[in-house]
């Protein structure tokens, strides 16, 4: 029998209707049905439920007990609350999964009250299925629910709808829009619901409902972000705050209404959506959050309705904006907040605004003009750079920190000695006085043809970029491309031993260059593009010439006396390069054989002398200040060195290789930043001398990148460095060279191991690293000693964001982004406890681990803060899972308070380094004042778990060991006494070279590194060494793929590599070390 939607509707019968032909209505259940029965009703089939007056509706093609059948169900159906059989009546309380499933004649369902949830997949493939009206007290949306529906073109999700299943529309391509009815109960929607793709035509949301945003752990959570298809958004009264990022990317949204309730935006929660053409904020709104419309390259209007107080870090960046009124409560314009808008004519910026940060209206190419009000107290550097049609500044006479001039064509301090910015569009061609010039200060300042800065000693990155001076000359803190793109400079004289950073780049006139002090470095770019400059005299002492330093410059004669030829990073020179470098005539041979140099023209000079041959670092410990300076300290007298190098500020960790200092700088900011995808300033560098004379050379330089990947650690093993950064990877980087490439890619990254998403999360953060022999293997899924394992190196990587504990593993569990590997067994570590903590180190001669723990625990086994001793056996054994410390038999081996620098829980400094050298282990101990101390001791739990700690000692002015300075432990002693070994001062990483206490001979210098004789090339498949040397082949992620030990000129046949970029080592009987990278 089969049932037309006509056909249904007949049957259709009313409750008064039954009541008239003398149905009962039995409510003791004792009187129900002993066993199911299969009936139809109004064109439905249906069984009973055993012992109740219940009732399950059933699939098409079911035979009922009396034989009558259903073959199909089609059109509209209409589920009742009470089905009839029998003269009794049956309340309808499910609809099983098979019911509907793969149905193609349904087009609509109706459920009943009676029915309080859906099964998973309800109308999986009812291909014709356009409207569903749900249970009015259903909770959730189960998985696959509409999986398939391809005729289904709009729904409304009811408002008592809390939870969805996933896939619950995979595959339903033709949905256009969904609503979300009216709710206060709040929902997180998840992206999972759409899994499979193809929504081409979903354009429409409507949503007036609170929104959950705790419930998303990570970006891919989020249903709508980067969706390409959705042209209208219409949020409702009910919706007061919207997640980060939860529409970012919607390229097509061109009608976006918020509503007045909405009181609160995430950060980048409309980045990317590129097609909105305008905006008004509802009164609610008084903070523009960071990123909030950045990428919006359509969004030509805004309008403020509220009070808005701050307009975040990059809110508008790249927005395009030109139709704008700034309200007039507005007091901070953060980070790049307008940069690359189009801003047009006369900017006058708010008389409360207080703040306007760096590069706050860069690029706006068509603003004229610019006026600073009364109660600025901070500008940005490059705050208006790239605003090249800019003709005149003015600052209120009442401003207290800033001034202009007369002609209204500059920002200066109020003391007028520091350029904050000039006008570009000035017709002035020259200025004079200044002492120090702010970034960007002169910018693209094409009419500037001279300017007199001889007392000038402060010169930051891009100052006088894109001028037309003729003539300059440079002393003192110089930044990155100070002159960069003058095409108009011929003349440059530099002070100090190092010649900036791409400090003439691009000077295509630049035909002199004067040196008054020795030269030891030149940096990356310094003369790159100089067409101009034939010859340049680099003298005496030089040690580093960095990448692309004359890449492309007309360079044809060099003249150096150095008596150890400069390392330089690859491709300084290359072969058939047409210079001819003039030497000592005792040097030709040396020059001629050594990296790089041997590809240029080597000549004796007998009226040069050779240069001295000394290099290297003195003995003492070295210790990274507050400062943002190196300090080294020598045996236990008072005398402490400064190395000023540059600023290095947050070096949370130092390391000795040989004769050279290495440092991983993490910039000024270390902790999460709204602009962290830009503002990296970061690098790992290391410092040396040469005749008496300091340098520093920049291994990694991370300015302007991603700032997450700032080095961090720092670990020195055999000859590599490993480099940590603060969350995403580690680089493992060949140590035995004067000056490394800088494009080493990940050797791990956290989303390639199996610990990711298992316990890690997205953005945890390493907080140590250390390196092994392994000794241990599995058994009964722990870690055990075990004399016959594997002696590859076990790794120990710490966590203490997002998957905090400690982590071991070895090579093979290392993976990659598209196959991540898989988690070793017993290797993780103190996740039970959720410890806080910075660093630790790894005593392999005691198998003891030391840490340093800021809280671990819950408020019953709470850990306080300090330096803990742990045996690794206990450690395995219990550590795995244990969530109590105590378990473990830790020894607290310095409970002092230590100072607070950070921000949240969870990114703290704390203690940032131990260093072990001769059977002591070093770290800087930072105090807190008195009145921080007190402070901290007297909070409660739930403050401390918010930020700052309880300490296991009590802050004692008198004791010597709540003081800062360097202490020390000797390893493996069963009641460690700590001692301070360099009082008074400050630091963050340490490493002792030789130190008091170490049997380390006690020379006035390391010995000499030279560079390796060696040459590695590398043509036709084939690579050669013309050295006998053990040769390695490292692949650009540190995996070793070739080992063989060769002879002078024999040839190793690399033609079974897969294509791509790797790094050759070859070491040489005289323990020296030739790299080389090549591209196969």
């Amino acid at each position: 029998m089969r049932f037309s939607t006509s056909t249904l509707r007949n049957f259709v019968v009313s409750a008064a209707l039954v009541a008239c032909l003398g149905v009962g209505s039995m409510t003791a259940e004792a009187a129900a049905p002993k066993k199911a029965t299969k009936f139809v009703y109004n064109g439905l089939v249906y069984t009973t439920v055993a012992k109740k007056y219940e009732c399950k509706v059933q699939k098409a093609g079911t035979k009922a007990a009396d034989g009558t059948t259903i073959e199909v169900y089609e059109g509209d159906i209409v589920i009742p609350e009470k089905a009839v059989y029998n003269n009794e009546e049956y309340t309808v309380v499910d609809v099983p999964t098979a019911v509907f499933k793969g149905v193609t004649t349904v087009t609509s369902v109706v459920f009943p009250s009676t029915i309080v949830k859906l099964n998973d997949g309800t109308f999986d493939g009812c291909t014709a299925l356009t409207s569903v009206t749900f249970p009015p007290s259903i909770t959730k949306i189960p998985a696959k629910c509409f999986q398939k529906c391809t005729g289904l073109t709009s729904i409304t999700i009811p408002g008592t709808v809390v939870d969805f299943g996933a896939d619950a529309f995979n595959g339903a391509v033709n949905l256009e829009s969904m609503t979300f009815a009216e709710s206060d109960e709040a929902i997180a929607i998840p992206a999972s619901i759409f899994n499979g793709g193809g929504f081409d035509k979903f354009t429409t949301l409507n949503l007036n409902r609170p929104i959950d945003g705790s419930k998303y752990t990570a970006m891919v959570e989020k249903p709508f972000r980067n969706n390409k298809t959705l042209t209208t958004i219409v949020l409702g009264s009910k919706v007061a705050a919207l997640p980060t990022s939860y529409f970012e990317g919607c390229v097509a949204l061109t009608n976006l209404t918020l509503p007045a309730e909405l009181a609160s935006l995430g950060t980048n929660v409309f980045a990317g959506c590129s097609s909105l053409p305008e905006i008004t904020l509802p009164t609610g709104i008084t903070t523009i959050p960071s990123s909030t419309f950045q990428g919006c390259s359509s969004l030509a209007k805004v309008r403020f309705e509220g009070q808005v107080t701050s307009i975040d870090a990059m809110a508008f960046l790249n927005a395009k904006v030109s139709d704008i009124i700034f309200p007039e409560s507005l007091t901070t314009i953060g980070q790049m907040a307008f940069s690359g808008s189009a801003l047009k004519g006369d900017l006058v910026i708010p008389a409360a605004v207080k703040t306007i940060g760096v590069q706050a209206f860069a690029n706006n190419n068509e603003l004229t003009s610019v006026s600073i009000p009364a109660v600025t107290t901070t500008i940005g550097d490059g705050a208006f750079m790239g605003c090249t049609s800019v003709k005149n500044f003015t600052v209120d006479a009442a401003n207290e920190n800033y001034i202009s001039d007369a002609a209204a064509q500059l920002i200066a301090s109020k003391d007028g000695k520091t350029l904050i910015a000039w006008a570009p569009a000035s017709e002035t061609t020259q200025f004079s006085g200044f002492t120090a010039m702010r970034p960007y200060a002169a910018y693209k300042c094409a009419n500037l043809t001279s300017a007199a800065l001889d007392n000038c000693t402060e010169w930051g990155d891009y100052s006088l970029y894109g001028t037309n001076i003729v003539e300059m000359a440079v002393r003192g803190n110089v930044g990155r491309y100070v002159l960069a793109d003058n095409t108009a400079l011929k003349t440059l004289t530099v002070s100090g031993s190092e010649i900036p950073f791409g400090i003439a780049k691009g000077c295509t006139a630049l035909a002199t260059v004067n040196f008054t002090d020795k030269v030891t470095i030149v940096k990356q770019d310094a003369f790159a593009g100089c067409t101009s400059l034939k010859e340049i005299d680099l003298g005496t002492i030089l040690a580093i010439l960095e990448a692309d330093c004359f890449k492309g410059s007309a360079i044809e004669k060099i003249t150096v006396s150095a008596a150890n030829p400069a390392g330089m990073a690859e491709g300084v020179f290359k072969e058939g390069d047409n210079i001819t470098v003039v030497v000592p005539n005792e040097l030709v041979e040396t020059y001629k054989n050594a990296a790089g140099w041997k590809f240029l023209t080597i000549v004796g000079d007998e009226n040069l002398a050779v240069g001295p041959k000394d290099m290297g670092m003195p003995r003492g410990i070295y210790y990274a200040g507050e400062d943002s300076k190196l300090h080294a300290a020598y045996d236990l007298s008072e005398e402490i060195d400064t190395y000023d190098v540059g600023e290095i500020p947050h070096t949370f960790q130092l390391a000795v290789f040989k004769n050279r200092i290495y440092g991983a700088c993490a910039g000024k900011k270390f902790v999460y930043s709204a602009t962290g995808s830009v503002d990296g300033d970061g690098k790992l560098f290391y410092i040396s001398k040469v005749g008496g004379q300091l340098f520093q050379a920049v291994v990694l330089d991370n300015t302007g990148n991603n700032a997450y990947k700032d080095p961090f650690g720092l670990y020195v093993y055999g000859e590599y460095l490993f480099v940590n950064d603060r969350n995403v990877c580690i680089r493992k980087i060949p140590a035995d060279a004067i000056a490394l490439p800088q494009d080493y890619s990940s050797w791990m990254e956290n989303n390639w191991m199996g610990f990711y998403n298992n316990p890690w999360a997205y953005g945890c953060i390493k907080s140590g690293w250390g390196i092994t022999t392994n000794k241990y293997s599995v058994k009964d899924g722990k870690l055990v000693e075990d004399a016959t394992a594997n002696k590859d190196p076990r790794y120990w990587l710490g966590m203490k964001f997002a998957g905090n504990g400690i982590y071991t593993f070895q090579d093979g569990d290392i993976g990659t982004g598209s196959a991540p590997g898989v988690k070793p067994e017993g290797s993780v570590l103190l996740n039970g406890i959720n410890p806080i903590f910075t660093t630790f180190y790894v005593d392999e001669a005691h198998d003891q681990i030391y840490i340093y723990i800021e809280t671990a625990g819950s408020q019953d086994k709470l850990v306080k803060g300090g330096v803990y001793r742990v045996d690794i056996a206990k450690l395995l054994d219990k550590g795995v899972d244990t969530q109590n410390f105590a378990e473990l038999d830790p020894v607290l081996v310095d409970g002092s308070p230590v100072k607070y620098e950070g921000s949240a829980t969870n990114e703290h400094v704390g203690i940032s380094q131990f260093s072990a050298e001769d059977g002591y282990l070093y770290w800087c101990y930072r105090a807190p004042s008195a009145e921080e101390a007190a402070a901290n001791e007297a909070q409660d739990y739930a403050t401390q778990c918010g930020g700052k700690y309880w300490w296991a000692d009590k802050y004692d002015e008198a004791n010597p060991l709540h003081h800062s300075g360097i202490k020390r432990v000797k390893l493996g002693e069963a009641e460690p006494k700590v001692e301070m070994v360099v009082p008074g001062v400050e630091g963050y990483g340490c490493v002792p070279v030789g130190f008091v206490g170490s049997s380390a001979v006690k020379d006035i210098t390391n010995p000499a590194v030279e560079v390796s004789a060696a040459t590695i090339t590398v043509a036709g498949g084939i690579l050669t060494v013309d050295a006998d040397a053990v040769v390695a082949v490292y692949d650009m992620s540190g995996l070793m793929v070739a080992r063989v030990a060769a002879t002078a000129g024999q040839g190793i046949d690399i033609a079974n590599l897969p294509a791509g970029a790797y790094v050759a080592s070859a070491e040489l009987a005289n323990g020296k070390v030739a790299v080389a990278k090549f591209v196969k």
